[in-house]
């Protein structure tokens, strides 16, 4: 796991302070996941984009959004709970979630990269706001 630290350090030193950005570095670094993968050399693939806890409103349309973090990789997700594989449903589009008011819905995503390397099981909770009583 030096090896990714130390493209990232390299980054941090060899880069002049106006040409520094994160977002420039993660294109930079995730081309280099195949070369990485290759040398059989270990790192972390980040999780899906878009994979965080929310709360929507009693009106809000329940929709998740994601994407991979590294070029030409698949994920694939769940919406039960239960820890996806390969089997599950591959990310093609939005995700419209069954979300009755009060009611939890647990996401669970993996991303794929084009060369077989997973990534963790990354997951988030999802839930519908209930409108409060007056009394």
């Amino acid at each position: 796991m030096a090896f990714p630290r130390a493209i990232a350090l390299s980054e941090v030193l060899w880069s002049a302070p106006e040409m520094k950005s994160f977002d420039g570095f993660s294109q930079r670094l995730y081309r280099e996941f195949s070369r990485l993968d290759r040398d059989g050399v270990g790192y972390r693939i980040p999780k899906p984009i878009g994979l965080v806890d929310r709360a929507f409103s009693e009106t809000g349309e329940p929709v998740v959004e994601l994407s991979s973090p590294i070029p030409d990789a698949s994920v694939y997700f769940t919406v039960d709970g239960t820890a996806p594989d390969v089997s599950s449903s591959q990310y093609r589009e939005p995700i419209v979630l069954n979300l009755a008011s009060g009611k939890l819905v647990h996401l669970k995503a993996f991303v794929l990269s084009s060369t077989g390397r997973r990534s963790k099981i990354y997951g988030a909770k999802f839930t519908r706001l209930s409108k409060p009583e007056l009394k």
